[in-house]
C-alpha cells in the first residue's frame, strides 16, 4: 500500500553548516557514551564492535549523507554498508564519500514509510537519529526484521519525547519563551502544526 508522505522542499539542506544538533555538544556525547559503555572514551560504535565483533553487512536507516556508516566502517564495526534515504542529493554525497574511503556500499533512494529493498540477510541494522522521521514505525520495524539474519543486531540511537504537535499548550508556550531568549543565531522558527491549531 502506497502512503502519502510529506517530503522536504526542493533545495532543503538537512546538514546546513549553521545547524546545531544535540549531539554536537560534547556534554551530550559524553553522557551518551557513559550510558552505553561506562566511559566517555568509547561511544556506541566501539562498544558494539568490542561486544559483538565486526559485522559483515549493515543496513543504515534514512542514512542521509552516510556519515554514520562511514564512521562504522572506519572504526571496524562493518565491512559493507547499505543505506536508504529519501533525498537524492544526500544519497549522491553518501556514494561519493564511500568511494573516497573505499567502503563497499550500496545506496537506495527510498522512503522509509514505503520501503522495499532487493537485498536482505543484514548482520546489523542501524538507526542513528532517523526513525523519528518515519510516520509508520511499526510497519518499517516489522519489515526490517524480515531483512535481518536470525542472530542480527538492531542498534537504535534516536530522540525520545513528543513531536511538536503532541506538546501541551503550556509546554509549547515555554519552548517558545526559551527559544526567544536564545542568541539570534541559535533561534529556530518554531511552528505548531495546522492540525493542532484547529483543535
Amino acid at each position: 500500500m502506497d502512503v502519502q508522505v510529506i517530503k522536504p522542499s526542493e533545495g532543503f539542506e538537512y546538514y546546513n553548516p549553521g545547524t546545531i544538533f544535540w549531539n554536537n555538544f560534547q556534554y551530550n556525547s559524553d553522557r551518551e557514551s557513559r550510558a552505553i559503555s561506562g566511559s566517555t572514551s568509547e561511544g556506541w560504535i566501539g562498544y558494539t564492535r568490542n561486544r559483538y565483533g565486526k559485522q559483515a553487512k549493515g543496513l543504515f536507516v534514512s542514512c542521509g549523507n552516510g556519515w554514520v556508516e562511514r564512521a562504522c566502517f572506519t572504526e571496524g564495526l562493518i565491512s559493507e554498508a547499505h543505506g536508504f534515504d529519501i533525498s537524492p542529493e544526500l544519497i549522491n554525497i553518501a556514494e561519493a564519500e564511500a568511494k573516497q574511503i573505499d567502503m563497499p556500499a550500496i545506496y537506495t533512494l527510498a522512503d522509509g514509510n514505503n520501503l522495499a529493498l532487493d537485498v536482505a540477510d543484514f548482520n546489523i541494522v542501524v538507526n542513528n537519529g532517523s526513525m523519528h522521521h518515519i510516520a509508520y514505525l511499526d510497519r518499517l520495524l516489522r519489515y526490517m526484521h524480515t531483512l535481518m539474519k536470525p542472530d542480527g543486531l538492531y542498534v537504535i540511537m534516536d530522540y525520545t519525547g513528543p513531536h511538536r504537535n503532541q506538546y501541551s499548550w503550556e509546554c509549547w508556550s515555554r519552548s517558545l519563551e526559551i527559544n526567544a531568549r536564545l542568541p539570534q543565531k541559535y533561534r529556530k522558527q518554531l511552528r505548531y502544526t495546522l492540525e493542532q491549531l484547529r483543535k
